[in-house]
């Protein structure tokens, strides 16, 4: 089917697209030989403004292989009318990052995923550490907290748990010891970005550190490897165009990991053991030695990169001793870091603090770092997907 240049004709002036003037018929002219077709709703090209509204085959394709994957939702017989409309909340999702998704294997997925609740398993929630989760060998997502899709989408508090396990749904999951870190880190960016939730995050370090990760290896390569079952690999291999010692690429991605493990055994906000500061003070190290060979910057001299070694050392520091507490002492934490790598063009840093006062009440304050004064206005340091924006 031949794929023609489309320019489409609207009458008056719109600011900022090219307006024809008394030379527009020459022009239009031009544009037919040159294969586009003309559509007016103007008598005259004179006053009137060109746009183009050519579709390529490149955007053809895609429209056609993500109605494709909507169109194995609505042909799922396990799930109900409101859940499959659930499902379209991705559509914006799925567009942007359609060239990362494993299609085939999705559209299996997506053809047989079923949706289980609290009344459909024989679970206590109680003695449940997940309220949710997306098991899949089964292809199943359990909400455990709810009775129905319609008691979610009405719940009186902030949530977006079932958005969560849909993420780890289409990055076609399949955990290990050696990615969970990185995907479930992925997977709460992911949902904060797409979705609006007040809900406070229950690991803001292991965000932390995945944007941290963005900063060094960029959000495409994230995105990417996150959309490949979580592939690490990928990652590994940035690491090693920077220094090809494979030790040293295992040992950063192993503390990640282990201090992942440590965040999710522990409760939040508890004080930090000998061995989880031994542990984050090697991962710092790890990860500023990266940076400093990319960008020939170190992190202290980075206004981001500061604020979230900042926030991964809450816990150190608030417990030391136990000062804080014991003595009652105001002080003031990070609590949460608002960045965004994959659904809006701001790059300002947005950073909440929980401040507390002599008598340990507490309340938030957000304060904005903006991309300009990232690097105090020095060339230095700029990386290649901050000069892109």
């Amino acid at each position: 089917m031949e794929n023609r240049k489309k320019i489409k004709i609207i009458s008056g002036i719109l600011a900022g697209v090219l307006v024809i003037t008394s030379a527009g018929y020459e022009l239009v002219t031009l544009l037919k030989q040159k294969g586009f077709k003309l559509e007016t709703d103007s008598e005259s090209y004179t006053a009137s403004t060109i746009i183009d509204t050519t579709e390529d085959n490149e955007n053809s394709t895609i429209k056609t292989d993500v109605q494709e994957l909507f169109d194995c939702i609505n042909s799922n017989q396990n799930l109900n009318k409101q859940e499959k409309e659930f499902f379209k909340k991705f559509y914006p999702f799925i567009s942007k990052y359609y060239k990362y998704l494993q299609m085939d294997e999705l559209k299996q997925i997506l053809s047989t995923i079923d949706l289980k609740y609290k009344n459909d398993v024989n679970i206590n929630i109680e003695g449940n550490n997940n309220i949710a989760e997306y098991n899949h060998v089964k292809n199943t997502i359990t909400i455990y907290f709810v009775n129905s899709i319609d008691e979610y989408n009405n719940l009186a508090f902030d949530t977006n748990i079932l958005e969560h396990e849909i993420f780890h749904v289409l990055s076609c999951t399949k955990s290990n010891e050696k990615n969970i870190a990185f995907e479930e880190g992925m997977t709460r960016m992911l949902q904060k970005e797409f979705f609006s939730c007040k809900a406070k995050e229950n690991l803001p370090e292991l965000v932390a550190i995945c944007q941290m990760l963005c900063e060094l290896i960029t959000p495409e390569k994230m995105i990417s490897a996150y959309l490949n079952h979580a592939n690490m690999d990928i990652l590994e291999n940035e690491l090693l165009i920077l220094d090809q010692d494979k030790s040293k690429s295992k040992a950063f991605i192993n503390n990640i990991n282990t201090f992942f493990y440590i965040l999710r055994n522990s409760q939040p906000d508890s004080q930090y053991t000998d061995f989880a500061i031994i542990i984050l003070n090697e991962m710092i190290d790890q990860y500023n030695y990266y940076y400093k060979l990319k960008y020939n910057i170190d992190i202290k001299d980075d206004a981001y990169l500061i604020n979230f070694i900042s926030l991964l050392n809450k816990r150190k520091e608030i417990n030391k001793n136990n000062e804080y507490y014991n003595n009652h002492k105001a002080y003031s934490v990070i609590s949460e870091i608002s960045i965004s790598y994959f659904n809006k063009k701001s790059k300002n840093m947005k950073i909440a603090y929980e401040n507390f006062n002599e008598d340990s009440i507490s309340n938030y304050s957000k304060i904005v770092v903006s991309s300009e004064n990232r690097y105090n206005n020095s060339k230095q340091g700029k990386t290649k997907w901050d000069l892109e924006m």
